[in-house]
């Protein structure tokens, strides 16, 4: 149980690393599984194998992070909004509230979250030129939103008391975009009906009482401070990649998965900017 990447999407975004570099220290030995063979379509004549890399855990960077997506169960499984979106949320909660009504009631709409990412080798190096985007449905989007919202947490109290900062200051994504996330996964039950997902069994967290402690936790859970101007400069440059990667995905699929007319899917909207401290050393809902 993990993550794929699909064989065919290697060479799209320029894979450089090699096995040796994705031996993370955290997790154990052959976490990453280099020629994996991935069973798609259940069983039978519908199902087909497609070779790639499996992530059993892994280290990544987000780089765009978009919006809850509102996506149509059937059909073309179109994206018809977010939840900044009225008409669509309207919708949403309006089937979501006939199906805790009615046990048997299918429901038309799901959640779909994007990111916008580079995987990181063992020594928080990208593993790739060009980002993926890791495109995660209902209740594992739900999941995996918790925790980086956990981490993230435990990544601005250590830039807080590295700063010294009396009151607790939040940080933008430029400097979220900085920062490592790495975790391990399982088959989970989750949600109201018990639905199997490839669920977070762990994650790394930062963790610091004192100055000292706190800068030691933002040399493990950082990029290296060298990468900095170029995660930002991407940032810009990839701003719209999200949207872009759904347009291209509706082509190459005659119609699926794409974005209902007018509708646009950009990352979430940037908070203010804050400093990163100049002493560092490194320079949801479950029941969606």
């Amino acid at each position: 149980m993990g993550w794929f990447l699909k064989e065919q999407d290697i060479p799209h975004c320029e894979w450089t690393a090699s096995e040796e570099d994705m031996e993370y220290p955290e997790h154990p030995k052959g976490a990453v599984i280099f020629n994996y063979e991935q069973t798609f379509g259940g069983h039978g004549s519908n199902k087909s194998v497609e070779r790639g890399i499996n992530f059993t855990s892994i280290r990544f960077q987000r780089l765009h992070v978009s919006p809850l997506i509102i996506q149509e169960t059937g059909g073309n499984k179109e994206m018809i909004g977010t939840f900044d979106h009225p008409v669509a949320k309207q919708l949403f909660d309006e089937d979501k509230e006939l199906s805790e009504k009615e046990s048997d009631y299918k429901r038309k709409y799901t959640v779909r979250t994007m990111y916008c990412v580079y995987i990181l080798t063992k020594d928080n190096k990208r593993a790739h030129n060009k980002p993926v985007v890791l495109s995660i449905k209902g209740l594992n989007g739900v999941d995996l939103s918790k925790k980086t919202k956990d981490f993230d947490r435990a990544v601005e109290s250590c830039l807080n008391r590295v700063n010294e900062e009396e009151i607790s200051a939040t940080f933008s994504e430029q400097v979220h975009a900085l920062s490592v996330f790495s975790c391990s996964f399982e088959r989970a039950m989750e949600g109201q009906r018990g639905v199997e997902i490839c669920g977070i069994e762990s994650f790394e967290m930062p963790f610091a009482e004192s100055i000292e402690e706190a800068a030691e936790a933002l040399d493990t859970f950082m990029i290296k401070e060298e990468d900095y101007e170029k995660t930002w400069a991407d940032q810009e440059k990839y701003k719209g990649y999200i949207q872009s990667y759904c347009e291209m995905l509706q082509a190459k699929l005659n119609g699926q998965y794409g974005i209902k007319e007018g509708v646009e899917i950009l990352p979430a909207v940037a908070s203010a900017t804050k400093a990163l401290p100049s002493s560092n050393p490194t320079g949801e809902d479950a029941s969606l």
